[in-house]
């Protein structure tokens, strides 16, 4: 993610407002519709594995300030991390690297140190592989 920050989302000048997105009555707004289509949907099955999810920029923005309470000035740049990563792909996969390393999800987090691909979570973010893939970011 640090080599993407440095070139494409370090500048202030390139981050986005995102005043747009987190507007309180505009926020309040698309919960509520978001509630009325999952209950139009309630009677699909949820899949038995999770799956990935693919992110809105202003949708991924609210997330990190509603529910990780990322500081506002912070969001632009991680939203902009997250875009030139995986395109906002919570299951994106990169095998790209020299050493044989890939990288996970939403913010192509590297398995060299923080991730394991044995059952058992492991490494420095107690978690496997697959976990930082799936929609829960």
């Amino acid at each position: 993610a640090w080599p993407v920050y440095k070139t494409n989302c370090q500048n202030l000048a390139i981050k986005a407002d995102f005043s747009d997105c987190l507007n309180e009555e505009v926020i309040r707004f698309q919960r509520y519709y978001k509630k009325k289509k999952a209950k139009a949907k309630k009677a699909e099955l949820e899949p038995s594995v999770p799956v990935g999810k693919v992110y809105e920029r202003c949708e991924l923005a609210v997330e990190l300030r509603e529910k990780f309470k990322l500081p506002q000035d912070q969001i632009a740049t991680w939203v902009c991390i997250a875009y030139h990563e995986s395109r906002f792909n919570t299951s994106a996969e990169g095998r790209l690297n020299a050493d044989g390393s890939g990288d996970h999800g939403l913010f192509q987090i590297s398995d060299i140190y923080w991730c394991s691909y044995s059952s058992q979570p492991g490494k420095a973010c107690g978690v496997t592989c697959e976990d930082m893939k799936n929609s829960d970011i």
